[in-house]
């Protein structure tokens, strides 16, 4: 009974830790990433000053860009 147990937490660890490798060996984030995430950062410091239609409408522009591109929300 320990056997199994102890086989069985093995294979649930050695998934999980080749989970965790795969995320770390993604592929190179298009170019543009960063400026995107740089565009966003500015039209929110905008945005928090004074909300209007317009950043709204371009934060979601650039999101959806970033979406497309498979850009990482968060700096690298």
């Amino acid at each position: 009974m320990k056997t199994h147990a102890l086989a069985i937490i093995i294979t649930v660890l050695a998934s999980t830790a080749a989970y965790a490798q795969s995320i770390g060996s993604s592929k190179p984030e298009h170019p543009s990433c960063e400026s995107l995430r740089k565009r966003v950062e500015k039209i929110d410091a905008q945005a928090r000053q004074k909300s209007t239609q317009k950043l709204t409408d371009q934060r979601r522009e650039v999101t959806a860009r970033m979406s497309e591109l498979k850009c990482s929300f968060m700096s690298r």
